[in-house]
């Protein structure tokens, strides 16, 4: 059956495509501008995180209904994205629609996964982020070191990680040298910048050792 575009199951999937795309880059940009490509000297706090923890598995959840409902139908499905295909000024041969029938199998569990991780890198960034813009001052915000990565190359990145933050974007990424190679697990890093209670943007780091 023809999945048109004025019928309620086009409008669903729609729905489900554009629901699951704009908060995916918006999230991914998050990760890339706070932890990938450091451009953005942000943390969120211990508290923010423990507070919204319990939502990641909502996150989860909502993503395996989002993409659940897109994939939902195989011919429908095919005809949603070949319709997709036509609109971009594509022709949507048998090789484009058929190879969403393989799509619609992987994208169910590791597309779940994904798009869960990156509605997280909302909910650890930007939300924590957008906070600041409305209620900032100048702040200190103390943080226990819990592992230090030094990398090199293809081996990874230098980093910080921090008690109790997320496993996405939890510590400071490629942080001063003398830092660095001065840190130690329990150690303090004591970040100077301006935020509130749920995150800061540092543009200070202090490093305080442990007695």
């Amino acid at each position: 059956m023809a999945c048109s575009k004025r019928s309620p199951k086009y409008r669903l999937k729609l729905w489900a495509y554009y629901s699951i795309v704009v908060p995916g880059a918006l999230g991914f940009l998050a990760w890339l501008f706070v932890w990938g490509v450091p451009v953005l000297e942000f943390v969120a706090s211990d508290a923010w995180i423990q507070l919204t923890r319990p939502l990641n598995g909502v996150l989860m959840a909502l993503a395996f209904v989002q993409i659940l409902i897109l994939f939902w139908g195989v011919e429908e499905t095919r005809v949603f994205f070949a319709e997709r295909a036509l609109r971009k000024g594509k022709v949507p041969t048998d090789r484009t629609v058929a190879e969403y029938d393989w799509y619609a199998i992987g994208v169910l569990s590791f597309g779940t996964f994904c798009a869960g991780v990156l509605y997280s890198c909302i909910l650890v960034i930007c939300i924590p982020m957008a906070t600041t813009l409305v209620d900032r001052q100048p702040l200190l915000q103390v943080q226990v070191v819990t592992e230090v990565y030094h990398g090199s190359g293809t081996k990874g990145r230098n980093a910080i990680r921090f008690d109790g933050t997320h496993w996405l974007v939890g510590g400071l990424i490629e942080p001063p040298p003398e830092i660095l190679d001065a840190a130690g697990v329990g150690d303090r890093v004591v970040l100077t910048g301006v935020g509130n209670r749920w995150g800061v943007f540092y543009d200070d780091i202090e490093l305080i050792k442990q007695q």
